[in-house]
């Protein structure tokens, strides 16, 4: 009989890995160290958003909330989609905020932001009528900017903060960053401490933001998208970005790239032209190479085909196990295929999850 599982490590003082608020009694450790079995599932098992104080995560299609944000209800929540004036047949599709959620996307393209008072999702009325249904991703950076996605993945709205926007009932005389255009849609996007990476659907690589360590791969701190010409040539499969790093995953060579602070000391090959901080990490061996990757504040995971989950870089959460820095990549958790497969990888800036399937074999 087939069982999904969720684990998950690091930063968890409000239970948003848990769900178990302290508050409530509940007496689980501030910092996971090691791989904690923290959800189980027959059908569907998914992190969708995970942040710095609260997560998302959906179990059998029950969206719950855990963390900060949902301490009133002892840790855990779980979100439904109800408004007196809007009914509705959408899911929960994304979440945004940065240390707490914000807000989440519907399958239908409209924004809802969460109501800590209320303990409850409510329409952003002025988001929704200047995008009209349009939205398919909403990210926030630990500076309060905001990136909207929208018109098929197409277009991109940079605003300067957060919730002033989702307040007021009309954005129309609220100032933009930028707005962009993409020829190739959108596949990805990220946000980090300061800076957002795009990724668009023929692999290229788009930042902007600040650039303080070199976490654009540019020159420039720009306000608008802009394509990362050194890896031109390069089709990426995937992207991830936190603190002050940016990781990239390619398409044909399952290369590993990684740039930024704090990776001035890692074992990567320099690029062409570009600061020393970014490069090409070569430390898997010749049968093993990454299928996924994800970005915490300071270091970044890595699935492999090897049915293993490594990690590189610092973390003082406990979110890359009981070292605090690894320079090398250190495996966090390995299976057997015989009876389990790692599915997917997901970090907030402090906390690491693993979702894995169980086959047939398992034994109860």
């Amino acid at each position: 009989m087939k069982k999904l599982q969720i684990f998950g490590l690091g930063f968890d003082a409000f239970g948003q890995i848990t769900g178990a608020c302290k508050s409530k009694g509940n007496t689980t450790e501030d910092i996971l160290q090691k791989p904690n079995l923290i959800g189980e599932a027959k059908s569907t098992l998914e992190v969708i958003w995970a942040g710095w104080a609260d997560s998302l995560i959906s179990i059998d299609s029950e969206v719950e909330l855990r963390g900060f944000s949902a301490s009133d209800s002892g840790g855990t929540l779980k979100l439904f989609l109800e408004d007196q004036d809007h009914n509705t047949t959408a899911s929960i599709k994304c979440g945004f905020g940065w240390e707490e959620l914000i807000g989440i996307v519907d399958s239908l393209g409209n924004a809802w932001f969460f109501s800590i008072e209320k303990q409850q999702l409510l329409l952003c009325k002025a988001l929704n009528r200047r995008y009209k249904g349009t939205i398919s991703n909403i990210i926030v950076c630990g500076n309060d900017q905001m990136a909207v996605i929208h018109d098929q993945c197409r277009q991109v709205d940079t605003f300067r903060n957060t919730l002033p926007i989702l307040a007021v009932e009309d954005i129309q005389d609220i100032s933009v960053l930028s707005r962009s255009d993409f020829l190739y849609p959108l596949v990805d996007c990220c946000g980090a401490e300061s800076h957002f990476t795009a990724l668009d659907s023929i692999g290229q690589v788009w930042t902007w933001g600040s650039n303080l360590h070199h976490q654009l791969l540019r020159e420039e701190s720009p306000r608008s998208p802009g394509f990362v010409d050194v890896l031109e040539g390069c089709p990426m499969a995937q992207i991830a970005s936190q603190g002050f790093l940016t990781a990239c995953l390619s398409k044909e060579m399952k290369d590993i790239y990684i740039w930024g602070w704090p990776f001035e000391d890692n074992p990567i090959e320099a690029l062409p032209d570009t600061p020393e901080l970014a490069g090409l990490v070569q430390e898997f061996g010749e049968d093993e190479h990454g299928i996924s990757i994800a970005a915490g504040n300071a270091f970044i995971l890595v699935h492999t085909n090897k049915n293993r989950v490594v990690a590189v870089g610092k973390s003082e959460s406990g979110a890359i196990g009981e070292t605090s820095q690894t320079s090398r990549f250190k495996q966090l958790l390995k299976f057997d295929e015989s009876f389990c497969t790692i599915d997917r990888i997901r970090s907030g800036p402090s906390s690491t999850f693993i979702t894995v399937t169980h086959t047939n074999n398992y034994a109860e």
